[in-house]
Order: structure tokens, then C-alpha cells, then sequence
């Protein structure tokens, strides 16, 4: 006689029809989603094949993103209307599980490319060249001087929570902004902390790149050694003919994450320029 003309299962048997294991099926009898239908003298648990299609049930609302206790709840006091939405409420968390994934496939593409182009390019030699548009996040940081620590703290906090709440993923390093009158001044504290953008955005914090010409170099050292970095890139310009015509564009290519000592540490510099 087949096992499926049985009027009971054991744990193990239901198990194997359910192609779970008896480990599963004891927690679910615990917390009382799928109890047995009953326990046999020999303290045996016993499972009817109907529940077959309750575990059925549990399996595909789990697999569909939904926790156990919202499971048990909605089983519970089991309802097409119920059903709905709980089905629109996994298809909502799936969706942004999706966003999170394609937001991860296109960082890790882009920590690739940037870390092969640091590794391709020659260190502190100026290089012009004629650049598109490009678009940014940027917070400005309403300073004329360099940060403190904590000041610099808050900033980034500040970035990273509007990019955040405006569900725009970083899929590029942290960059920063240096102002013309800034760099004019020999200065070379940020005026704005960014993240570019792989197309614009409806957002007050939307800064646009302008298309144009731009003196760029690459730059090996720890933040504090821009100085010698801006230095060659200034003289290059005084040797060319050369003038600052807009901000400075600072973008991590190879960050913290890859390197251990901070003096591997790369970044690209770009000054619009005419």
C-alpha cells in the first residue's frame, strides 16, 4: 500500500512528504504554526496527509519573504483579504531587496573599475582632458576653514542620512568638492562632501558637474598629503599657461578597504580649467 494512503504519518515520514526535515517540524510544533494531529500513545507525533498542504502554505509565505510569527497570525485567522495583503506586503520587501542587490552588483562593479584604473594609471602626472557632464549628491558644509574631528563626524553623518532617506544608494566612493576661490587662496579644505550619480535626481542637493576641460591627476597618500599634490598640479598649470576656471573634484579610487597602509591610499583629482 502506498505511504500516501496512510491515514497517519510519523514526524519522519511527514517530513520526507514535505521534503523538510523532523528538526523543522519539531520547531513548528513548538511555537504552535504546525502542530501534529495528534500524539500516539508511544509519544510519537502523528501528522494527517491533509497538513500536507498547510506546510505547503508555511513554505511558500516563508519562501516569499514573510517572518514566521506574521506566518502563524495570519493562519491564525486565514482570510482572502488577509492573504492579499500579506502577499503585497512581500512583494513591497522583495522589491526593495531587489534595489539593495542591483545597488550592490553596481558597487562592486564600480570599486572594479576604479581600483583597476588606479592601478593602470600613472601616480602625480597631470593629464588634461575633456570631460562630460556628471551629477552629484553634495552636502555643503558651510565652512571657511578646515573641519574639526567632530565637525567632520556630523558632516558625513549628515551626507550619508539624506542619501539615505532619499533612497540613494552610494554606488561610488565618497567624494569632495573644493571651491575655486578656495583653491585660488591656496586653501584646500572641502566645500562639499558628494556621491555622483549615475543620472540626475529631483533633490535641493542635486550638483551638477559642468562639461568641460579639466587638469587630472592621480594622487598616492594619506588626506593630509594633498598639499604636494595640488602643488604639481599648480605648477603644471603655471608651466602650461593655464587657469583655474571652476571647482576641484576629488574622487577615492582606492580607499581603506583594500589597502593596509594609508600611504597606498589613491585618489583622482580634477580641476576645471581654460
Amino acid at each position: 500500500m502506498s505511504n500516501y494512503s496512510k491515514k497517519f504519518f510519523t514526524t519522519g515520514e511527514f517530513a520526507t512528504l514535505c521534503r523538510t526535515t523532523k528538526e523543522t517540524l519539531f520547531h513548528y510544533d513548538r511555537i504552535g504554526i504546525l502542530k501534529p494531529n495528534h500524539i500516539g500513545k508511544n509519544k510519537y507525533r502523528y501528522y494527517r496527509l491533509e497538513q500536507f498542504y498547510d506546510y505547503d502554505l508555511i513554505n511558500t509565505l516563508k519562501a516569499a519573504g514573510s517572518s514566521l510569527a506574521e506566518i502563524k497570525t495570519y493562519l491564525n485567522n486565514q482570510n482572502t483579504d488577509d492573504f492579499i495583503n500579506l502577499l503585497k506586503e512581500n512583494k513591497k520587501r522583495l522589491s526593495m531587496e531587489r534595489r539593495k542587490l542591483e545597488h550592490m552588483e553596481h558597487l562592486l562593479k564600480n570599486a572594479i573599475s576604479l581600483t583597476e584604473k588606479a592601478l593602470a594609471t600613472p601616480y602625480h602626472t597631470p593629464k588634461i582632458i575633456a570631460c562630460e557632464e556628471e551629477y552629484f549628491i553634495a552636502t555643503y558644509l558651510n565652512c571657511k576653514r578646515p573641519l574639526s574631528p567632530q565637525e567632520e563626524i556630523e558632516a558625513l553623518n549628515n551626507h550619508f542620512t539624506y542619501c539615505e532617506q532619499n533612497q540613494i544608494y552610494n554606488e561610488y566612493p565618497l567624494g569632495a568638492i573644493i571651491s575655486m576661490d578656495t583653491l585660488k587662496n591656496n586653501n584646500f579644505y572641502e566645500s562639499y562632501y558628494c556621491t555622483k550619480l549615475e543620472k540626475p535626481v529631483k533633490t535641493e542637493r542635486l550638483y551638477i558637474k559642468p562639461k568641460g576641460t579639466y587638469l587630472t591627476m592621480l594622487h598616492k597618500g594619506f588626506y593630509d598629503t594633498r598639499n604636494t599634490a595640488y602643488q604639481i598640479l599648480f605648477d603644471y598649470m603655471k608651466q602650461h599657461s593655464l587657469m583655474i576656471c571652476g571647482n576641484s573634484y576629488e574622487q577615492e579610487l582606492i580607499s581603506y578597504l583594500a589597502v593596509e597602509e594609508t600611504d597606498d591610499l589613491v585618489h583622482q583629482i580634477s580641476i576645471q580649467i581654460q
